[in-house]
């Protein structure tokens, strides 16, 4: 009678497990698919969009090169007629535009910026030394007003805060314009006391006011970051300057785009005069930024904002 019951008893016991096991079983590979479907999706979005990155920046690279400048949102492009419309990622976010770091971005599948799967692209990757020259001020015999003008591929700050004029100097090297190292120090003797500013109409630019015992003009040099990179000019985004494929020749000549940032300096023939020029003192534009002033028959680009 007892072995007749266990028969039974074991015999609903498989009736109850077998379907139980089949649908254990069938979960597992149900959820294993589940997962492994969602993380070929995420690859396949993350894929989409790095390729929509990189045609996204490229268009970015185009209105900077049409238009020499960089664009401050999408409408500038729209309205240049590059795009037609804002753009979306994979999960229909809008990508951003980090004008500063000369970077398209997306949040990724997380939708949070700054964290690990941000994605983003470059339309200008490395803060590189693009164009130097000495304005002479329009006065060749008087160095007083002459300023060395160095254009960055992107937006330049620095690396830490009450910068000299001899800690940018430091980042940089003079070599002739066949190759031959020169002493920058020697070349061009600037101090603790020394005027610099960056150009607040692009931001690219930055502009050292030349000690008048400077020897700049005695022959052709040429000027590059030192490898490996700058320790302080840098990107806004945080990236070093690092050095050009070949070092920038110095071009000379007036061009006189800062004429009254000189002469609020307290520089030139005029120095005495109009003291209270637009836009005020720029005495302490080290670590700011100033606009070159904007005067009866200069050029359009030339206005003055002064530096805090």
């Amino acid at each position: 009678m007892a072995d007749k019951v266990k028969k039974v008893f074991w015999e609903k016991l498989k009736k109850f497990l077998v379907p139980a096991s089949f649908a254990f079983v069938i979960g597992i590979l149900l959820f294993v698919s589940l997962r492994i479907y969602s993380g070929l999706k995420i690859t396949a979005q993350i894929d989409r969009c790095n390729s929509e990155l990189k045609s996204i920046a490229k268009k970015v690279l185009t209105f900077v090169q049409t238009q020499g400048e960089d664009p401050e949102s999408w409408q500038d492009l729209i309205k240049a007629g590059i795009l037609s419309e804002i753009p979306y990622d994979p999960w229909g976010r809008a990508y951003e535009l980090l004008v500063d770091a000369c970077k398209v971005v997306s949040a990724g599948p997380n939708g949070k910026f700054g964290d690990g799967d941000d994605i983003g692209e470059y339309w200008i990757k490395d803060l590189v030394l693009m164009q130097a020259y000495l304005d002479d001020g329009g006065t060749y015999n008087d160095r007083s007003d002459d300023l060395l003008v160095l254009v960055f591929s992107k937006k330049v700050g620095f690396s830490k805060d009450n910068v000299t004029a001899d800690d940018i100097l430091q980042d940089f090297k003079l070599v002739t314009k066949y190759g031959q190292p020169l002493d920058i120090a020697q070349y061009i003797p600037v101090d603790s006391q020394t005027e610099f500013f960056i150009d607040a109409d692009d931001e690219k630019t930055l502009v050292i006011h030349l000690p008048p015992n400077h020897q700049l003009d005695v022959f052709k040099y040429a000027i590059n970051i030192k490898a490996p990179h700058a320790n302080v000019i840098m990107a806004r985004d945080g990236v070093p300057a690092v050095p050009s494929g070949t070092p920038i020749e110095i071009e000379s000549g007036t061009y006189n785009k800062y004429a009254n940032v000189m002469k609020n300096l307290g520089v030139g023939e005029e120095s005495g005069e109009d003291s209270d020029t637009e836009g005020g003192e720029v005495l302490n534009c080290k670590s700011g930024t100033v606009k070159a002033a904007d005067e009866e028959n200069s050029s359009e680009e030339n206005g003055l904002e002064g530096a805090e």
